[in-house]
């Protein structure tokens, strides 16, 4: 029975110094796997000594058959080129568990959970990303059409994909919706809101000293009534502690079980704008991501949790496998990825579609 199998490529210099220089991708083969009913996603690789100095590791990835529903997942182009540290463990634990993934052509800007179409009720609709430093930072713009292959509706409403998180039985938003649309009325922006999802939007104050206002930086829903909230008791300051009463307050008048998650912002290194700037060039505010386990990827049986190389990393770990019981959790090294403002939830985007398989592109 033929499959269709891709293999991908990255190289690095022999000094390991896990700096990736080239990442490719095309389609390997079509493959034949004993007849068997389903193919269960191997990955294999193989590191040689290249003349050139150079060496090559190849991973080889089989997703379900065709005929299923899968998962898929997208990244940026530009994160498995230039965050491969990131993007490579991804794409393994994603495809070994039969996750399609794919790539797409962004410009510079990583955050495809932002700009990307989202969910409402059963079809996609494209917002306005207009986020707070678009129009600054070159590395925030995105090629105009990128979307156009998923034939969304389209809305002038400005909205973050990020500043959305689904639950069985409304939508979380922060208040920075309004913010972002400040011509119309916040009882108009919310009605239409809810008639485009068709369910009620719950507004979450935004986090103390944070101006983007993503809610999937606040929560993350897991299933039923249970949304994972950041247990801010490592702030250690008052305001934080009242934020989180009021989050646990409101969540739980919505009907949701809020369940706390592990938080480390404050193991977030102190560092002065000059030699954040020198240190990550391709930055847009100074506004880092350290420690926000919460902005996890789940993504049909795989949780891909970020870790920085902290003490909360096993607890995080720990936590996750016992509130995401019968999921792969597969914790992925993010620290440089957050020093830039996002995590694994924010550089992705998922859904579900009928299966053609292809080779990354």
């Amino acid at each position: 029975m033929l499959r269709d199998w891709s293999v991908f490529v990255y190289i690095f210099p022999k000094s390991d110094e896990c700096r990736f220089f080239v990442v490719l991708w095309r389609e390997f083969c079509h493959a034949s796997f004993n007849g068997s009913d389903r193919i269960h996603s191997a990955i294999s690789s193989g590191l040689g000594d290249r003349s050139n100095g150079f060496r090559a590791a190849f991973f080889f990835a089989s997703p379900i058959h065709a005929g299923n529903t899968q998962m898929t997942v997208y990244f940026s182009e530009r994160l498995a080129t230039h965050h491969p540290k990131v993007f490579v463990p991804a794409f393994a634990a994603l495809t070994s568990n039969g996750v399609e993934v794919k790539l797409l052509d962004t410009h510079r800007n990583i955050w495809m959970r932002d700009y990307m179409p989202v969910h409402t009720g059963d079809h996609f609709t494209k917002f306005a990303y207009k986020t707070f430093g678009h129009g600054e930072y070159d590395c925030l713009r995105v090629p105009r059409n990128c979307w156009l292959d998923f034939n969304p509706a389209l809305s002038r409403i400005v909205l973050d994909g990020g500043n959305v998180v689904e639950c069985d039985s409304c939508v979380l938003m922060t208040r920075a919706i309004f913010q972002h649309n400040p011509k119309q009325k916040p009882a108009d922006l919310v009605r239409a809101l809810e008639v485009m999802f068709e369910k009620p939007i719950v507004l979450l104050p935004m986090e103390p000293g944070d101006w983007l206002g993503h809610a999937d930086g606040i929560a993350h829903h897991i299933g039923g009534n249970r949304v994972l909230i950041n247990d801010y008791s490592g702030m250690e300051t008052k305001v934080h502690a009242q934020y989180q009463t009021k989050i646990e307050t409101i969540l739980a008048r919505a009907g949701l079980e809020p369940l706390l998650f592990p938080f480390a912002y404050h193991r977030c290194p102190e560092m002065s704008e000059k030699k954040f700037r020198v240190k990550y060039p391709e930055a847009d505010d100074m506004n880092p991501a350290v420690g926000y386990y919460i902005n996890m990827l789940i993504a049909g049986p795989v949780v891909l949790l970020p870790a920085f190389g902290f003490e909360e990393d096993a607890e995080a770990l720990s936590v996750a496998k016992i509130l995401l019981k019968g999921k792969t959790v597969i914790p992925i090294d993010c620290f440089d990825l957050a020093m830039l403002g996002g995590l694994l939830h924010c550089c992705s985007w998922e859904h579900d579609e009928p299966t053609t398989i292809h080779a990354l592109r």
